[in-house]
């Protein structure tokens, strides 16, 4: 039967022996290499992909993170601009406060120089005027001795 087989396809006897020894080898080989070749190598393949997996699913952890990390530090840095505007508003009224206080006080004191300063030339004025008085006089009665004596 085998013969006949191989008269088929035009083989010899030798041929069909050639064919099952190099089945045989072949399969050797196929066990062989999926054993000591394959095999390790799918498993470093598997674990390659499994630490890649890994390192992206910590990247992605570490990304969410820093994402809520930033979004807290925003949090602070607004929270402190509003306090600091606060804080701003707070010290710009106590200075306007300030500001009106000594504003008032310099106008008080203003005032107060002025009117010192009107009392002080009212007294000349009424100084000079009552000491003009007086040379008026003396010149009048100089000048009444002179034309009633003269004559």
């Amino acid at each position: 039967m085998l013969k006949e087989l191989l008269s088929l396809f035009t083989l010899t006897p030798r041929d069909g022996v050639m064919i099952l020894v190099s089945a045989v080898l072949f399969y050797a080989l196929t066990h062989l290499l999926s054993r000591y070749f394959f095999t390790p190598y799918m498993a470093l393949a598997e674990l390659r992909e499994n630490s890649t997996r890994g390192a992206l699913m910590r990247a992605e952890e570490m990304n969410a993170e820093a994402v809520l990390i930033q979004r807290d530090t925003e949090d602070k840095v607004l929270q402190s601009r509003r306090e600091s505007m606060a804080i701003k508003a707070k010290l710009v009224a106590e200075a306007k406060a300030d500001a009106a206080v000594i504003l008032a006080r310099a106008e008080s004191e203003s005032r107060d120089m002025v009117n010192a300063a009107r009392k002080e030339l009212a007294n000349a004025t009424a100084g000079f005027q009552s000491g003009n008085r007086a040379a008026v006089e003396a010149l009048v009665d100089q000048i009444v001795l002179k034309v009633t004596h003269g004559q």
